[in-house]
């Protein structure tokens, strides 16, 4: 993109959610009833598809950059211990769901799921297919730390079932690495495809970071280049969400060693032009997928979507979360698990549910989050058939369509009347796009403080 370009999408910069739900996980209500989602579970009919994600939340060693509900084990035990409470939360909610719900996908998260011994893994995953009604083609990915890897583990996750390696290699820079407390030779991830393609994973993704300390657009050309040659089929490609206000470890990160918007920009734009040109089709905000992927099929006929773990293939009717601060998405809401491991603990251990927050959607919330979730997928929203299809006004969201007139006078978003569409060319604007149509965005004293990360 020219610097004229690069100039419009810098002018509407500013915090906005991720949307990987709608509402956002900020909206949440404390105290939400687990009755309610016993409820929702049982609600599920023999026949629907259940995808589910199960979090460990135990790393080797932080990285300054983690947003995510982990620690650190220097115990081994303390995961043990923690699987043990898994299993059992496994079997109350696998309790409540019908055996005529087929599980279509499984997603390991963290934390570093890779911190599994093999043999817990193995249980775990028996404990799934013995709770749960699996598809005989389920996919089963799990998000990988390529130093806690060897040939023998991913031998074991094949024996499993594992279908897809998430390797969460995030730059290939030393100096980079060394300010996130990450070091991370090369040849780890190197490895790691080649063990995976040995073993007959077929489908391998790679999560790269831009806007870390240090990053220069020349260092993010060299890693990206790697990755291009290493080949995965999908390349996560997202920036850095420094959020000290939330994640206090985030300020070891010294603020003057990171990348300002315009060089985020140029980060980006970098990394882009060598994945496109290494053959990866761009999806959504920071994919980039092999065109033989499922990703791309799914993207092409309108069926990509979006949720907690960012784009998926995954069309199920409800996700459930399972493990401490997992998120479950049912058609009727959302529901979080307590995030402190001992009260998530206790609750396992007392037979409940281990519901910590939720929110149960209003109708409202069903249309503005079908209408985000386009927009985030595919850049494009037909406004009067969603509102035909709702049995509203046909131009009931003008005012949403009101808020994007700047965007739309600097062509960073077109709107014809019916149809609104985002520019392809500036993949940053999504979220402030979409933050037109979001309900909970409009500003209050409780808004004020900051809760997401910038867009750009």
């Amino acid at each position: 993109m020219s610097g004229s370009w690069k100039a419009r999408v810098l002018k509407y910069d500013g915090m906005a959610p991720r949307y990987t739900s709608y509402p956002p996980a900020p909206i949440f209500k404390a105290e939400f009833p687990r009755e309610t989602v016993s409820d929702w579970l049982r609600a599920l009919a023999p026949g629907q598809n259940l995808s589910l994600y199960l979090h460990i939340p135990f790393c080797a060693k932080l990285c300054y950059y983690c947003g995510c509900n982990t620690s650190i084990a220097n115990d081994y035990d303390r995961v043990s211990a923690y699987l043990q409470i898994l299993r059992r939360e496994i079997d109350t909610a696998a309790a409540l769901v019908d055996k005529g719900v087929i599980v279509t996908q499984i997603h390991f998260g963290g934390g570093s799921p890779t911190m599994m011994a093999d043999a817990d893994f193995t249980a775990l995953m028996d404990r799934l297919r013995t709770a749960f009604t699996l598809a005989p083609d389920a996919e089963i990915a799990i998000e990988a730390d390529p130093r806690q890897l060897t040939r023998g583990r991913i031998d074991t996750y094949v024996r499993a079932g594992v279908t897809r390696l998430s390797l969460g290699t995030q730059d290939f820079e030393p100096e980079v690495l060394a300010a996130v407390n990450r070091e991370q030779p090369y040849e780890l991830t190197e490895n790691a495809i080649k063990w995976a393609r040995e073993a007959g994973i077929k489908s391998v993704n790679m999560d790269i970071m831009y806007g870390l300390p240090f990053q220069t657009v020349a260092s993010i050309t060299r890693t990206l280049e790697r990755v291009a040659a290493l080949s995965p089929e999908r390349v996560a490609f997202f920036g850095y969400a420094h959020v000290p206000w939330m994640k206090k470890h985030m300020g070891v990160i010294g603020e003057q060693n990171l990348p300002d918007a315009g060089l985020r920009y140029d980060l980006f734009e970098a990394g882009k032009s060598i994945l496109v040109q290494a053959g990866y089709r761009a999806i959504g905000i920071d994919h980039f997928v092999r065109p033989g992927d499922a990703m791309h099929a799914a993207w092409k006929e309108g069926r990509l979507n979006r949720n907690f773990q960012g784009y998926t293939t995954d069309s199920a009717q409800a996700l459930l979360g399972l493990g401490a601060s997992a998120i479950s998405a049912f058609p009727q809401g959302y529901a979080q698990n307590l995030t402190d491991q001992r009260a998530y603990a206790d609750a396992v251990e007392s037979g409940l549910l281990p519901v910590a927050r939720g929110l149960a959607k209003t109708p409202d919330d069903v249309v503005r989050g079908e209408i985000i979730m386009r927009l985030m997928c595919d850049f494009f929203v037909d406004l009067h058939a969603m509102a035909q299809r709702n049995d509203l006004p046909t131009r009931h969201f003008d005012d949403n369509v009101a808020k994007l007139a700047p965007l739309i006078a600097d062509h960073l978003v077109d709107f014809d009347g019916r149809g609104l569409r985002i520019n392809p060319a500036a993949p940053q604007i999504a979220r402030i796009a979409a933050q037109a149509f979001d309900a909970y965005a409009a500003p209050s004293a409780e808004s004020l403080k900051p809760r997401h990360s910038r867009a750009v």
